[in-house]
């Protein structure tokens, strides 16, 4: 009897461990659950964050991509002897890599673009905010870097808010440095230069050695209203023949170039930062090329105004900066 007692209590037990197994199995499974649910909303949160919907399709930023703002100042050394304090941006360009495709693509401002501008006295205080001409965003601030954090800002304005990593603003001494650091770059003259030279007339294919080069890309007509629109031209088409001719070009050293150039440099990356950035540019990545924000360009009240096209401005920042998402609209 005591033997029988034994083994049914073994049974009894036996059955109970097997419940109470089943039971932690179940809200394992349960607790499994809960957490991959969880993990989804959270996956599914930031797959939406900054979405914009477009019909019945959503996009989300893309976060592959890496910029680089490049802002070319109008100060040099013959306007440093002539006692000029301050300076704008002549060149502004947005170079925008994604390191899922490798490839980079360059978005060229008009200097004239008109956006919001933060005005800022001597001591770096924002004072308001007006609608000027994105060149003037670099002359506000006490000091290189506060004036590229301004110009920033602006582009960031202008641009919907994207993000921008990084920024480098040169003066108008660091071109000859890089032009000759290639041996001179050839173009295909698109208006006569003979100021340069008899043989610097439209259509002749020349190679520019670095004083040759600044004047090419910096030159602008005072009797043309609108000449900053044909030295846009001038300034891509140079930008395109220096990338092409850096990639056939062999031993360039771009520490050694770097180190070169750094006395005229105003940047928040690190000698490394920049390096890594003008290798990929220049050997890793695929150039997409340059694009301009379409526009008009007016006569203001004082100078000439660029107002960009907002809606095809808009398409392209969805081109550029956004990728559809898997995740259906309607699903929201």
């Amino acid at each position: 009897m005591k033997k029988k007692q034994r083994i049914k209590l073994i049974i009894i037990a036996a059955a109970l461990l097997l419940v109470l197994a089943s039971f932690l199995i179940v809200i394992a499974v349960i607790d499994n659950n809960v957490k991959k649910s969880e993990q989804e909303r959270v996956n599914r949160a930031n797959d939406t964050e900054g979405a914009v919907y477009l019909g019945d399709k959503m996009y989300v930023p893309n976060n592959n991509l890496e910029t680089l703002l490049l802002i070319g100042t109008d100060m040099d050394e013959a306007r440093r002897e002539n006692g000029r304090q301050y300076s704008q941006a002549d060149f502004i360009a947005l170079v925008v890599l994604d390191k899922v495709k490798k490839s980079f693509k360059v978005i060229h401002i008009n200097r004239d673009t008109m956006t919001d501008v933060d005005i800022l006295d001597e001591m770096g205080n924002v004072t308001g905010t007006s609608k000027l001409q994105i060149t003037l965003s670099y002359a506000y601030g006490a000091d290189s870097t506060a004036s590229c954090k301004n110009t920033v800002k602006a582009v960031k304005n202008l641009l919907y808010g994207i993000r921008i990593d990084h920024y480098l603003a040169m003066t108008m001494d660091a071109i000859p440095i890089l032009n000759d650091s290639i041996g001179g770059v050839t173009v295909e003259l698109l208006e006569d230069f003979t100021e340069l030279g008899p043989e610097f007339v439209k259509g002749a294919k020349v190679t520019l050695n670095g004083k040759q080069a600044m004047r090419y890309i910096q030159e602008r007509s005072s009797t043309y209203e609108f000449s900053n629109l044909s030295r846009m031209e001038r300034q891509q088409q140079y930008v395109s023949a220096f990338f092409d001719q850096y990639k056939a070009s062999e031993n360039v050293e771009v520490e050694e170039t770097y180190k070169k150039v750094a006395e005229y440099l105003t940047s928040n990356c690190t000698m490394d930062q920049v390096t890594r950035l003008i290798e990929l540019m220049m050997e890793s990545y695929t150039n997409e090329g340059v694009v301009s924000l379409e526009g008009e360009a007016k006569v203001g009240t004082e100078f000439i105004e660029y107002y960009p096209d907002e809606t095809k401005l808009q398409q392209l920042i969805m081109e550029v900066f956004y990728k559809e998402s898997k995740i259906s609209a309607t699903a929201e």
